[in-house]
């Protein structure tokens, strides 16, 4: 399919978008390379927590948004759920960006952009100065993307199983 980011929209979340939203869940895990998480464990989590995003959102939480990318169509592409966070080393609040998944239809048409820059406009509408997200370190292409987008790894995560 063709890059064309004129043809994405991005809009609220309503109920009616739940179903797709938990088919995004599953493109969390699609990487080669996850070392220590269950992927049917993210997958189900994620799943609860848009549909939980999604219901707060609809009641009015002014702290959260999931946001859903549209093609011309009305076709769903892709969403992103954003919320406000307290930094925690400095106690501030900031936008974080919990989820985002586009469609494997949907790669490489402007879609993660999109709804970042979606995610973005949330956080500035909100006064907040900073927009912060977590990616697997095995998840190269997310990791790509994010530092086309002007990103930059502030922090590293280790882990270790015991």
């Amino acid at each position: 399919m063709e890059r064309d980011p004129a043809a994405v929209s991005v809009r609220r979340a309503t109920a009616d978008d739940l179903p797709f939203l938990r088919t995004l869940a599953r493109r969390l895990v699609a990487f080669e390379g996850l070392t220590t998480r269950d992927p049917d464990a993210i997958v189900a989590s994620s799943e609860d927590t848009l549909a939980d995003a999604v219901e707060r959102t609809l009641l009015g939480a002014p702290a959260v948004a999931v946001l859903v990318a549209e093609g011309g169509a009305g076709e769903l592409l892709g969403c992103a759920l954003v919320q406000q966070n307290v930094e925690y080393f400095t106690g501030e609040p900031e936008a974080y960006v919990a989820v985002l998944a586009v469609a494997e239809a949907a790669e490489r048409r402007g879609v993660g952009r999109a709804l970042m820059e979606g995610a973005e406009a949330w956080a500035v509408e909100r006064g907040l100065s900073r927009l912060a997200l977590e990616v697997f370190a095995a998840n190269r292409g997310a990791r790509s993307f994010y530092r086309r987008l002007g990103y930059v790894e502030d922090s590293l995560r280790l882990v270790r199983l015991l």
